[in-house]
């Protein structure tokens, strides 16, 4: 049986693990503070982590950890994620990341993200050659990524080949991604993009999109 490697969307897990351990106080009728319990938030992430090895039977896992410094994206579309900017982070999130980083394998880039990281790990057949390489995110975009999946929050688990990675590729560049902040082509939605490409051969799907456009 081959080893299995599982690699995990790190930003997630570190957000949801922060997240749950973040609480309000009242110390006042007038004055409120938010807490969080460094030790518990470590704890949750590192039984988050376990569960989940422990699910997928994995031999060995790295944690993929995007980079916020300089994203490549910004750089191509300013726009990329401009209205995130007022979202929060859960108090503990950076140093929960640092912690990742002392006690896990973490595989961080310039200007990459975590989904980035996923796809260059999954698609690159150098990396870990006898082991069977399972992405585990909850990121729609995944389904960009040939190989197999599994979504940490349905249980859902797929695979598929680099002909239907391209085709989410063609859906997701003629829809756009208003959560992601960058739009698509003009008109065209889910059923519209099904339209153009469904049954196309994958090799003759771009001109169909730019044709779109």
């Amino acid at each position: 049986m081959a080893k299995r490697l599982i690699i995990i969307d790190a930003d997630v897990f570190c957000y949801e693990a922060c997240l749950s351990e973040e609480y309000p106080c009242q110390w006042t009728d007038t004055l409120w503070t938010l807490h969080a319990d460094y030790g518990a938030t470590i704890a949750h992430l590192d039984s988050m982590i376990a569960d989940l090895r422990i699910t997928l039977d994995a031999s060995e896992i790295v944690m993929a950890l995007s980079d916020y410094t300089d994203p490549w994206r910004k750089k191509i579309m300013p726009s990329y994620k401009e209205h995130r900017k007022k979202t929060r982070k859960p108090t503990v999130y950076e140093p929960v990341r640092t912690y990742l980083h002392q006690q896990y394998q973490v595989d961080q880039r310039p200007g990459l993200e975590g989904d980035d990281i996923i796809g260059i790990l999954m698609t690159d057949e150098s990396y870990r050659p006898g082991f069977e390489k399972i992405a585990c995110s909850i990121d729609k975009d995944m389904k960009t990524i040939p190989g197999v999946h599994y979504n940490t929050r349905s249980g859902e688990r797929f695979d598929h080949g680099i002909d239907e990675a391209r085709y989410w590729h063609m859906t997701q560049t003629l829809t756009g991604d208003a959560t992601d902040g960058y739009k698509g082509c003009p008109g065209v939605g889910p059923v519209a993009a099904a339209k153009l490409i469904d049954g196309v051969d994958p090799s003759l799907m771009w001109p169909i999109v730019l044709g779109a456009f």
